[in-house]
Formats: C-alpha cells, sequence, structure tokens
C-alpha cells in the first residue's frame, strides 16, 4: 500500500508566490524599520495562550488579549505555509529517485539545521537568541527546498 503524504504539483507555485511576498514583505518592513525608523504597524487586538506585558501592570498572562502588530504574526505564518507547500508537493514526475532525493534531502536540512541551532545556542545569548530562533523554523525549510531543488 502507497501512501502519499504529499500536496498536488499545482501547490508548489502557490507556496512559492507566498514565500516570495513572505519574504518581499520582511525585507521591506526591515529596511523601513532600520534605516528610516519607520514602522509598518497593523496593531489589533488578539486572542493569546500566554503574553508577557513587562510594561504593563500584569505582568505575564494566560488566556488574554493581546494587543499586537498582525502584519509581524502574519508574515511568518505565510512564509511557512508557502515552504511547506514548496518543499511537500508532488512533482510533476514523481517516481523512486525523487522519493529518495526527497528523503536524503530532508535528513540532510536536519542535520545541517541542527548544527546550526547547536552553534546558536553556544554563541548567542539574551534577547538576541530569541530573535534568531523565530528564523530556525524556516531556516529548515529553506534547507530542504534548497538541497531537494539543487
Amino acid at each position: 500500500m502507497k501512501r502519499q503524504y504529499l500536496f498536488p504539483s499545482k501547490c508548489q507555485k502557490i507556496g512559492w508566490v507566498l514565500m516570495i511576498l513572505a519574504a518581499v514583505y520582511f525585507i521591506i518592513n526591515a529596511i523601513l524599520q532600520n534605516l528610516y525608523s519607520i514602522d509598518i504597524d497593523f496593531d489589533i487586538k488578539m486572542p493569546a495562550l500566554f503574553g508577557l506585558f513587562p510594561f504593563d501592570k500584569g505582568g505575564e498572562r494566560w488566556f488574554t488579549i493581546a494587543n499586537t502588530n498582525i502584519s509581524l504574526t502574519i508574515s511568518p505564518v505565510v512564509f511557512i505555509l508557502g515552504g511547506l507547500l514548496v518543499g511537500f508537493s508532488k512533482e510533476k514526475q514523481e517516481d523512486e529517485l525523487i522519493v529518495a532525493l526527497r528523503e536524503r534531502s530532508l535528513v540532510w536540512a536536519m542535520i545541517v539545521g541542527y548544527f546550526v541551532l547547536i552553534f546558536l545556542y553556544l554563541f548567542i545569548y539574551g534577547y538576541a537568541f530569541l530573535y534568531v530562533m523565530r528564523f530556525i523554523v524556516d531556516l529548515f525549510l529553506i534547507l530542504y527546498i534548497i538541497k531537494f531543488k539543487i
């Protein structure tokens, strides 16, 4: 019995569009923030399982409503969804060689990604570590896609 856990091949194009849009948004937002001190803020109230509010009287809270920048929440989600669609969609010609390449690429991405993670644990500390950890989620997908496509 063959099990296929892959999306249809049409989903690859949708995934590339989502990844590119999220990456372009991130780059533009970073440039505007760093060079011109302009924030693209779309603050809305969102339900939160846990929130740390250091400048608020409450400190940390469980099951609360948080005022957050929705664009900084949505763009990583869009990037991850796009990466999943690109990385885990069928190829037009899906055969045993493609399945073997997919498996080797996934294992290689996990090994390299975890070595990068070990490096980060050893040499980056404090708030910068949390900021960098956000990119580790994307790193696994990016490494897998690069290795598989090459």
